[in-house]
């Protein structure tokens, strides 16, 4: 009789088999149908806004190699200030109203003054405007071109996407800046009619995962997209990740925005497959709800492993821009009064370092200096490169005295120098505003020569 037990349980379990595999075959079938759509509809998107956004680009670049523009540039205080400004207004002017775009600009380098369509709207300085400061990063970070979402300051703070084109002459002379920016909600009535039509969520994110563009303005460089990062999406192809028993998510990089698309939606098949599963896994429900229970361990410790990769720089084993922007948030404001300064330094010259010494090892022992100084007084972080921010316990005229100090340590110990800036924090501002403010007191004193620190 136990014989016959086994055998009959054995018989079930087979017949059961047999139908499931049948049953999802069928499935798949269909499956494989929505994922061809699914991938047409996503291809069609992302040509859509390449098309939209490639235009600005096309616009600004050909703006950038103007002859005529070049050779006023060069010129530029040789001529009469109410007829250089007449001229680029007039050619600013036409720009905006025959591609109905909400801002044209150029930016000189020879006197830093901002033209518009209305004139010289101010002469870009950073120690004047700590928002001016994104012109000299520009600059330095050798691109061509740049697109970057903010608020306009000259539109009522209008959430706008820029294009930065660097102005250069034949002989590869920097003349200046100039671009267009369109209203966010341009693409947002775009993206709007893809998500109405397909019932689908659609977001362009940065490279740290942060919503460049969104239908809800208020997740607009506030809100993250965390998970994209780990799909490790090309530009040839977008990639595929399941989210839970329904949802997917499509992700593939824009390239020439240096952005990346994100699709997600539910896939309409997916409660016929739950219906399947269901049926026929009740059946050994003991035995595979121990499976499950393995497995779901295993995700969650796989996750927090990846969590704790993705947050903390991997060289000096410091906390990096990841985690702040997930502790903090680059664009909201600080919610204590912990931290009373904020310290941005970097160090001088350091490719030239990088490319005669060990550079990695000239990282881990700056850090290893500056946690000496610092000690329990405050969190210091891996900002990217050569470059180090932290919130401190102290006064700015306290972080002066410790930064000074450091200064000395580091140039008698590791033979290099750094650059050191300080900004009281004003809890009533934003974080990217106290940033700013302690960025552009760093580039004062690498623009005196480095190995220094000045507090705002």
């Amino acid at each position: 009789m136990r014989y016959i037990k086994v055998a009959t349980a054995i018989i079930i379990v087979l017949s059961f088999s047999i139908s499931l595999t049948i049953q999802l075959f069928k499935a798949s079938e269909n499956k494989a149908h929505e994922a061809r759509e699914q991938y047409l509809t996503a291809n069609h998107i992302y040509d859509s806004i390449q098309q939209e956004v490639g235009t600005l680009i096309t616009i600004s670049k050909t703006m950038s190699v103007n002859s005529l523009l070049h050779e006023k540039l060069r010129n530029e205080t040789s001529i009469p200030e109410a007829e250089i400004e007449k001229a680029f207004s007039n050619y600013l002017k036409i720009i905006k109203e025959r591609f109905n775009y909400k801002a044209a600009y150029i930016i000189s380098e020879q006197t830093h003054r901002y033209y518009t369509s209305k004139g010289i709207e101010k002469i870009v300085n950073p120690q004047l405007d700590p928002y001016d400061i994104w012109y000299q990063l520009f600059l330095e970070s050798g691109k061509e071109y740049d697109l970057d979402t903010d608020r306009d300051q000259a539109n009522d703070y209008l959430w706008t996407v820029f294009i930065n084109f660097r102005i250069t002459d034949e002989n590869g002379k920097m003349l200046g800046v100039t671009g267009v920016g369109v209203t966010m909600s341009a693409l947002q009535k775009m993206v709007e009619q893809f998500e109405e039509d397909y019932k689908y969520r659609i977001n362009l994110v940065d490279l740290d995962g942060l919503v460049q563009v969104d239908t809800d303005s208020n997740n607009i460089e506030n809100a993250y997209i965390s998970d994209v990062i780990h799909d490790k999406a090309g530009k040839d192809n977008f990639t595929y990740a399941q989210r839970g028993l329904k949802g997917f998510r499509m992700t593939r990089y824009m390239e020439s925005l240096e952005w990346f698309l994100v699709i997600q939606g539910t896939n309409a098949l997916s409660t016929s497959y739950l219906t399947i599963i269901l049926r026929h896994v009740l059946i050994c429900i003991i035995m595979l709800s121990s499976y499950f229970y393995v497995i779901h361990r295993i995700g969650l410790r796989d996750q927090q492993n990846s969590f704790q990769n993705y947050s903390e720089d991997e060289l000096t084993g410091l906390p990096n821009r990841n985690y702040f922007k997930e502790a903090y948030g680059e664009l909201g404001i600080l919610n204590t009064t912990r931290y009373k300064s904020i310290v941005i330094f970097d160090i001088d010259k350091f490719k030239s370092i990088n490319d005669n010494r060990d550079g990695d090892q000239i990282i881990r022992s700056v850090t290893e200096l500056s946690k000496e100084a610092i000690g329990n007084q405050g969190l210091l972080f891996r900002w990217g490169g050569d470059e180090f921010v932290v919130l401190l316990e102290m006064t700015d005229d306290e972080a002066a005295e410790t930064f000074t100090t450091l200064c000395r340590r580091i140039k008698e110990k590791l033979s290099i120098t750094i650059s050191v800036g300080i900004s009281k924090i004003n809890l009533s501002d934003r974080i990217k505003t106290n940033y700013y403010r302690a960025a552009q007191m760093c580039y004062i004193v690498k623009e005196a020569g480095g190995n220094g620190v000045r507090k705002s």
